[in-house]
Order: C-alpha cells, then structure tokens, then sequence
C-alpha cells in the first residue's frame, strides 16, 4: 500500500525533482487526490495519479523517474491492479500511479478534457496540467478504491457543473460499449447510502440507463 501521505509541499517538490531529472519534454494530466491537494480541495494525498497521451510521453517520465530512485511495484494488490497504471514507487514510499490515455481501463481523456484541465506547472521539462473537478468526479466513479468515494463527497459538496457531468459521460458513453450511465447510477448509488444523502441528478442517469438498455434488447431480441 501507498506509504505516508503527501502534503502540497511534498508534491510540488517531487515534481521539481522530476523536472530536473526529464531528458525531454513531457506533459502530464495530475488526476484524483493529487490534483485536490493542490487545489486545496484536500490535505494531502496517498499517492499521485498522472495520465500520459500521446506516443512515448510516459516512457520518458518513467526513465526521468527512474533516476531519482523510483522502481515499479509488480503486486500492488487486486483494487490497483485493475485500474490498468503502471505503478512506481521510491524508498520513501512515494507512490505514483502512471496511467496511458484510459483511466482505469474506462474513462477516455481526451481533448475536451485536457482542454479543461487548469496548468499547475510549466517547468523546465515538465508541464503539469490539474484535472478539472467535474472529471475527476468522473474519473472516481470507475475505481474500487478506498476513499474514492470520500473524495467524491469532497467534490460534490464543493460545487459541480451537472451539465458538464451528463456531457461528459454521453461522449464517454458514446466510445464504448458498455452503458456508462447504469455504471454511474450504481456509484452514486453508493454514494447516497454511504454518506445517507440524495443525489438530485442520479435519477437521470437511471432513466437515460433504462432507456439504453430497452433499445440494446430491442436490438439483440
């Protein structure tokens, strides 16, 4: 498991470090509780969740990295072991989840996201782009970790754009097979029951999650 938790201070100045120790450009989209801690959202974080697109990005984070002692963990256990990151962790334990373009095998960053991500950090090497709220709201909703539910409560009780939310999840919805919508409603689902409160905009994602599977059977039958 990830080792102590990481203040602000502690992630800007490992993203020094790595800024330093990059041989070539790299842009990274920090997501979950690292990119909360540096908007204050939160204390601090347990590990740092970074998501690379485009051809060769993470493979040059990673040899930077590696210079600064950092060694892939190969059984991080069955909840981490689905999100589909590569893993790297330091002798101090810092934790650092490496993710391709999919997060956790489901949510696409695309343009759209990038573009309303907010820049933390344009160093040296490494430019460092924070995931916007309503996405990483998103993003928490595919993951089976602990905490991602608390820190979805964070970011609800901060204030949410729900149109960007439903936008958000047709276009996801749309590249992929599988009816987003029922998945969402399962996780908010949880969501009221863990924290016993109601979510207003749960009811239609259910009603939009009916009407998709209503017209699959119609299509399979």
């Amino acid at each position: 498991m990830p080792g102590k938790p990481l203040l602000r201070p502690d992630i800007d100045l490992l993203l020094s470090d790595i800024d330093q120790a990059l041989e070539s450009k790299v842009e990274t989209l920090m997501i979950g509780g690292g990119a909360m801690a540096l908007r204050g959202q939160k204390t601090a974080t347990k590990d740092i969740d970074l998501v690379f697109t485009g051809a060769g990005r993470r493979e040059s984070f990673i040899a930077g990295i590696a210079g600064l002692g950092f060694r892939p963990l190969l059984a991080p256990g069955e909840a981490y072991r689905k999100m589909g990151a590569r893993i790297y962790k330091d002798a101090a334990g810092r934790w650092l989840d490496l993710f391709g373009e999919r997060i956790c095998n489901m949510f696409l960053v695309h343009e759209g996201v990038l573009a309303r991500a907010t820049e933390h950090l344009s160093g040296r090497r490494l430019r460092v782009l924070l995931m916007s709220p309503e996405d990483i709201f998103l993003s928490k909703s595919v993951t089976e970790r602990d905490g991602d539910l608390q820190d979805m409560r964070i970011l609800y009780d901060s204030g949410l754009d729900v149109n960007r939310i439903f936008d958000e999840v047709a276009f996801q919805a749309a590249r992929t097979d599988k009816i987003w919508e029922s998945f969402l409603a399962v996780r908010l689902g949880e969501f009221e029951e863990r924290f016993d409160m109601t979510v207003p905009f749960k009811a239609r994602f259910e009603e939009i999650a009916v009407r998709k599977m209503e017209e699959r059977n119609r299509k399979e039958g």
